[in-house]
C-alpha cells in the first residue's frame, strides 16, 4: 500500500474533510492547506515530510508512526524494499498457506503477494519490532551500502526483545553505537564472523569481526579509528556471534 492510499484510507475512516483536517494540524502549530493535503492524496505530490505526516495522523486519530514509515518506505532503497517484503512474505507464509489451500503453489504465491501489498508495510515493521536477522551472508558490510543504512535514520525507536545495548563505534557504520544486537550462544565460530565480547576487567559488550590463529583470538574493527584486538581465550568472554541486530542511525 502506497503512502497516497494509506493516507487516503486514514482520511476516509476519520470522517473529517480536508478543511477540518487543515484547521486540526494548524491548531498543532503545523499550517497545512486542504490542497496540499489533496495533491498528497491523488500521489500529485511526494509523501509528506515526518512533522507534516505526525501532524495529519494525529487528527485523523491514526497512529503517528505507522504514517511516517510509509513516508520514509517510500524513498527507501530498492534493496532495503526487497528485504523487507521478503522477511514479510516469509512471515505471513504459516498464517496465510490455509486460506490459499486449493491453489496451485504458483497461484499461491501470487495470492499471497497480493493480500500482503494491500496492508501497509509499516504496520509489518512494526509489528515484528525492527528485528533483523544477519546471517552469515548478510554479515559483510558491504550488504547495505550508505543510501540502504541512511534509510534507518529517524525511524521510531523500538526495543529488541532479549538485546544487548551497544556503546561504542568498533562495527560502525555496519552497526554503529546505540544499536540492539542479540547473540546465537549455540553455534560455533567462524572467521569472519561479527561477535559480542567482554575483556576481563571491563564490563562494557563489544563487537568486532572474529579471527583465530592458534591460541590467539584477533578481533577486527570496521571503524579505523580503532586499533585491532589481540586476546588470549582466558582473557576475554565471547557471548557469541551477532544474531539480531537493531539498528541506530
Amino acid at each position: 500500500m502506497a503512502y497516497k492510499e494509506l493516507l487516503s484510507e486514514i482520511i476516509k475512516k476519520s470522517g473529517l474533510s480536508l478543511r477540518e483536517i487543515s484547521k486540526r494540524c494548524e491548531s498543532l502549530g503545523v499550517p497545512i492547506t486542504p490542497s496540499y493535503i489533496s495533491q498528497l492524496q491523488t500521489g500529485k505530490l511526494p509523501p509528506a515530510s515526518e512533522e507534516n505526516s505526525r501532524a495529519l495522523a494525529k487528527v485523523c486519530g491514526y497512529f503517528e508512526d505507522k504514517l511516517v514509515l510509509e513516508a520514509y518506505l517510500e524513498n527507501a532503497p530498492h534493496q532495503v524494499l526487497e528485504f523487507i517484503k521478503a522477511n514479510r512474505f516469509h512471515d505471513a507464509l504459516p498464517k496465510l498457506h490455509s486460506e490459499f489451500e486449493n491453489l496451485s503453489n504458483d497461484e499461491k504465491v501470487k495470492a499471497i503477494l497480493g493480500k500482503l501489498e494491500e496492508q501497509p508495510l509499516s504496520e509489518y515493521i512494526i509489528d515484528t519490532n525492527l528485528k533483523f536477522s544477519y546471517q552469515t551472508e548478510l554479515e559483510n558490510s558491504e550488504y547495505f551500502g550508505s543510501s540502504e543504512k541512511s534509510f534507518f535514520e529517524g525511524l521510531p525507536q523500538q526495543r529488541l526483545v532479549g538485546g544487548s545495548d551497544i556503546e561504542e563505534n568498533g562495527m560502525s557504520p555496519l552497526i554503529p553505537s546505540g544499536s540492539q544486537v542479540t547473540f546465537d550462544t549455540d553455534s560455533g565460530l567462524k572467521d569472519g564472523n561479527i561477535v559480542g565480547f567482554i575483556p576481563n576487567g571491563e564490563d562494557k559488550i563489544l563487537l568486532r569481526k572474529y579471527y583465530k590463529k592458534n591460541d590467539l583470538i584477533i578481533l577486527i574493527s570496521l571503524n579505523d579509528e580503532f586499533e585491532p584486538l589481540t586476546f588470549k581465550n582466558s582473557e576475554i568472554y565471547i557471548l557469541g556471534k551477532v544474531k539480531e541486530v537493531l539498528l541506530r542511525y
